[in-house]
């Protein structure tokens, strides 16, 4: 399901003695639904999705669908110095839009473990190949190479079996034929117009964007999106933290509000309009049919959440969730006030440190401070 949940931090430093239970924390906890695929890292992912037995283009497919399923096409999240974010994980689990290129680098990425094994050597290493104003991942098994576009939901099988490759959707298009190119070997494309699920391309657009002699790299040529392995959804909880995901419409941040690039669907919901009428809809794919997502969610596609931690001062169960701290005692250590205090005269500091799978696009401190006198003071720094 597209349904990502971006955290907007709200960071709560309450002041203030509070009697509660004994220091504890939630170390990786998952946050999942057992009847969808374990989203929270690469293997997890892996061994949710490809089973023993499958054929080569069974597990092809099955990276395709949880591609779909968990992303949808949108201008992308731009991080840092404004490219594109191509880490799977991430992709799934933060944002839940991406464009082509980001669609390709997760084909890549997934393709690419040992438990999938299609990237055996340096020849038959995944690739992305252009086309106009598109790119699409070409994967090489069982002795071909195959194009899989989650991007624009589409793959095309030959006649005689098997999915075709970027080269020969190329030459079926040049050739103005359409063997491949149509409705009977797109499981996808709706007779109707040839639309595919997302309604914004047709099979029109794809044998314009095939037939690109002068734009398409040399047959046999292809490069790599530049995919990373790195995030992990695993959520660590302090005593008196708390986090809560929100699926409003429309959400209230997104990563790049600073210059005002809000994705179209952060005031969509999953069945409603063009582009996001196919999310709670069974898409027909031979020989079954598959959920892409749950034909029952109608709520929003882009979410955001609240991250709160109010740690424990007067007991000291802060010092449990705290990054360092240097000269300072709590109520519990010497029986004196305010809660979390000078240990001895002079300077003193607590550093927490705020941290979970999502980004943080806003936050605050609330606090109560008390000075002893005049000449005492309190800094907060975020």
């Amino acid at each position: 399901m597209t349904n990502r949940l971006i955290v907007a931090g709200l960071l709560c430093f309450v002041f203030a003695a509070q009697v509660e239970a004994a220091p504890a924390k939630a170390y990786n906890v998952r946050m999942r639904r057992t009847d969808m695929p374990d989203t929270t890292d690469i293997p997890s992912l892996i061994n949710s999705i490809i089973t023993p037995g499958m054929t080569n283009e069974q597990k092809a497919k099955a990276v395709f669908r949880v591609v779909v399923q968990y992303t949808h096409q949108n201008p992308p999240p731009r991080e840092f110095l404004g490219g594109c974010t191509h880490d799977t994980i991430k992709m799934i689990n933060v944002y839940g839009y991406r464009m082509c290129c980001c669609a390709a680098g997760m084909v890549e990425t997934l393709v690419s473990t040992p438990e999938v094994g299609f990237f055996t050597s340096a020849a038959t290493r995944p690739r992305t190949m252009n086309i106009i104003n598109h790119n699409v991942p070409d994967i090489y098994y069982d002795g071909a190479w195959h194009m899989i576009d989650p991007s624009l939901i589409a793959y095309f099988n030959k006649p005689g079996g098997g999915i075709a490759s970027v080269e020969e959707l190329r030459q079926d298009s040049y050739s103005g034929v359409f063997a491949l190119l149509n409705v009977d070997q797109c499981p996808f494309a709706n007779p109707a117009g040839g639309w595919f699920p997302a309604s914004t391309h047709n099979l029109d657009n794809a044998r314009a964007g095939y037939n690109s002699a002068s734009q398409f790299l040399e047959a046999g040529d292809g490069y790599s999106n530049g995919w990373s392995v790195g995030h992990r959804c695993l959520l660590t909880l302090r005593e008196g933290e708390t986090l809560v995901r929100s699926c409003a419409v429309p959400a209230a941040h997104h990563v790049n509000e600073d210059i005002d690039d809000a994705p179209g669907s952060i005031n969509a919901r999953a069945g409603q309009g063009l582009e996001f009428q196919y999310m709670n809809q069974q898409i027909p794919d031979q020989p079954g049919t598959y959920h892409y997502v749950h034909p029952s969610y109608h709520g929003g596609i882009v979410g955001n959440g609240t991250l709160t931690y109010t740690p424990n001062l007067a007991r000291g169960g802060y010092r449990g969730g705290m990054e360092e701290e240097s000269n300072m005692a709590c109520t519990a250590d010497d029986s004196q006030g305010p809660a979390i205090h000078l240990a001895a005269t002079g300077t003193g500091y607590v550093i927490f440190r705020m941290q979970c799978p999502y980004i943080f696009l806003d936050g605050n401190v609330s606090a109560t401070f008390k000075r002893a006198g005049a000449g005492d003071s309190v800094k907060v720094y975020i």
